[in-house]
């Protein structure tokens, strides 16, 4: 992993923490937001959200002395009651809002590519949702370097 590669995912973090409903948004999925979170959801600790980069990640040298990267980055939240569906859409709404507030992170991503979600649902007595978002974060760093 570079310097750079743990910066992209560090600034995902940070804007997912804004998402606040003090800072203007609909929900405050921002209190609780982890890198990889592997544990098994306890609902108490609901709602969750974890940002992963657990697919395949692409590195060509597009041009000499640089590596291009292609990074899938993914974004799981969990919530749970009796508004959980409702919640889920604004929270999708939340999401797109901070993601696309500077969609470089400050420069350290040069595109930013929106993928699929999707919303899974248990309406048992738990009643919770689970939110996938999938981007990809196109980046570059100096040739066999770590920035």
């Amino acid at each position: 992993m570079t310097i750079k590669h743990q910066s992209v995912i560090d600034a995902f973090i940070t804007r997912l923490q804004t998402i606040t409903v003090v800072n203007g948004y609909s929900s405050d999925i921002g209190n609780n937001v982890s890198d990889w979170n592997l544990s098994k959801s306890i609902i108490d600790e609901l709602p969750r959200v974890t940002v992963r980069d657990n697919d395949e990640i692409t590195v060509t040298r597009e041009i000499v002395g640089q590596f291009l990267w292609e990074m899938p980055i993914e974004i799981h939240i969990e919530l749970k009651g009796e508004t959980a569906l409702a919640d889920s859409r604004k929270i999708i709404d939340d999401v797109f809002q901070a993601i696309g507030t500077d969609i470089t992170f400050g420069g350290l991503v040069d595109i930013l590519e929106p993928g699929s979600f999707y919303m899974v649902g248990a309406q048992d007595e738990k009643k919770v949702f689970e939110i996938f978002f999938r981007f990809t974060a196109t980046f570059q760093t100096t040739e066999w370097s770590s920035t």
